[in-house]
């Protein structure tokens, strides 16, 4: 399982002259021992182009994507704020995560442009999905300072999130290319999905440097416990998206 894991970052690695994170894919190896994620498995990918297959419903998914990239963006800006100064040089990191996902609001909605000429949306959808971005520039609420249990859940849920959706980019990439309407489309969306993928790798990287700096710091069997968590919660999540009739009820 632990080659599976360093598969995804070692073409990334091997480009930015990064060396791999022998302690951290340790740590997600033994997290993930216990419970596998669906969204590592043969049958969670199978599922996943199926469901990309279908153009209208895998359009939306583009749309929804850059959506979320504006929410992820608000708690990145929140948490730069509250994160300590003196710690890891957290602010700094959590801030440029930020602006990444500022960016990538935007980068979503000209992959749809590129992708899917073919299936208009309004001005006014168009326009709230634009101002996504520009609302997790507003004001957040009240200063509050993180204290080392709430930093250590924020570094691990981050980057747990961020490698379920780096698998996503990297299943969603031929599935982009498939649905293109012609070679210069191709082209154009196969650049833009390897930057997104290249800035997901470089997330799951520095969460992965944090959650090993932390662990050095005598924090291991806590990283290792919210990484559980994490990885269940997550993959609870992607299971009622894929198996939504086998998710159980709640009553």
């Amino acid at each position: 399982m632990k080659e599976f894991y360093e598969s995804f970052l070692k073409e990334w690695c091997n480009i930015n002259g990064r060396p791999m994170l022998t302690l951290y894919f340790d740590v997600l190896t033994e997290a993930h021992g216990e419970h596998e994620p669906c969204y590592v498995t043969h049958e969670y990918g199978e599922k996943f182009r199926a469901i990309a297959s279908e153009r209208k419903h895998f359009a939306a998914q583009q749309l929804n994507n850059s959506v979320e990239e504006a929410f992820g963006a608000q708690r990145l800006l929140r948490l730069a704020r509250d994160a300590p100064k003196d710690t890891l040089n957290l602010p700094e990191k959590f801030l440029r995560h930020a602006e990444d996902e500022i960016r990538h609001n935007g980068v979503f909605l000209a992959l749809y442009d590129v992708v899917f000429p073919d299936i208009p949306i309004s001005a006014s959808l168009k326009s709230e999905l634009e101002e996504a971005s520009v609302r997790a520039n507003y004001p957040l609420p009240v200063d509050r300072d993180l204290d080392l249990n709430e930093l250590i859940l924020e570094v691990v849920q981050i980057n747990i999130g961020e490698f379920r959706n780096l698998v996503q980019l990297k299943l969603a990439k031929p599935m982009i290319e498939a649905h293109c309407l012609d070679d210069s489309s191709r082209s154009k969306a196969s650049e833009i999905m390897d930057g997104l993928i290249s800035d997901e790798c470089s997330h799951v990287y520095y969460t992965g440097v944090l959650m090993e700096r932390l662990c050095d710091q005598g924090h291991r069997d806590r990283v290792i416990s919210l990484a559980k968590e994490a990885t269940y919660l997550f993959d609870q999540e992607a299971r009622q998206y894929m198996w939504p009739s086998d998710a159980p009820q709640v009553t």
